[in-house]
């Protein structure tokens, strides 16, 4: 596991003392600051990433179709949780107050927590982020072919963190262009891109110079 210097604790430590000083940031700004830092740390610090010489680099933002459903049940729920607030409901059943209050609360959860995919490409490992809770390192030398090919409904039955039809292990943004990776050891795995023809032809450079 990778330690920080003092210099990068000092610098982490002075990208963050807006949050506890407080400052005029927009929220925009806030979310990106803390996209920024959590991705050092995930880089950096959690064991078993070897991000030495990162190549390649993308955000791949999350689809509309997610956008609309999480959009969609939220906006029914807060039409809902008005109509109650106005009309004295919520008042006078606190607990309905407090589930909508909580339901709302975990959809901007789940809607920050999935707005998009962090690919990384080093030298050594293919790094793909998916959230606060997915997480998936694949060293080269463990990647037997790359591929570009479509995450299509009929495949996955959705969007998000999924188990294919093929068997292959997903993350998808969109029913779009995604990368498979098949792997020695474990499922094939499946990321969406935007670049997907660009991140294979990095990795079969690589590897062959592995080779």
């Amino acid at each position: 596991m990778k330690r920080l210097g003092t210099k990068k604790m000092g610098e982490f430590a002075g990208e963050i003392s807006p949050f506890v000083a407080g400052s005029n940031l927009s929220f925009h700004s806030l979310g990106t600051r803390f996209e920024k830092r959590f991705n050092y740390l995930a880089i950096h610090i959690l064991p078993g990433v070897d991000m030495r010489g990162v190549v390649f680099s993308e955000w791949v933002p999350a689809g509309s179709f997610i956008k609309a459903i999480l959009g969609f049940v939220f906006l029914v729920i807060l039409c809902v949780l008005s109509i109650t607030v106005v009309t004295g409901v919520a008042f006078q059943n606190p607990f309905w107050l407090a589930v909508s209050g909580s339901t709302i609360a975990f959809l901007l959860f789940l809607f920050w927590n999935y707005r998009g995919i962090r690919v990384q490409l080093s030298e050594v490992e293919l790094l793909v982020n998916y959230g606060v809770f997915n997480r998936t390192c694949v060293p080269l030398a463990n990647i037997v072919s790359c591929e570009t090919v479509k995450a299509s409904f009929w495949k996955y039955g959705g969007v998000g963190v999924r188990f294919g039809t093929d068997g292959s292990w997903a993350y998808t943004t969109s029913f779009g262009n995604a990368v498979k990776v098949t792997r020695k050891k474990g499922r094939p795995f499946v990321f969406s891109s935007s670049s997907p023809q660009k991140i294979c032809n990095i990795i079969n450079q690589m590897k062959d110079q592995l080779a």
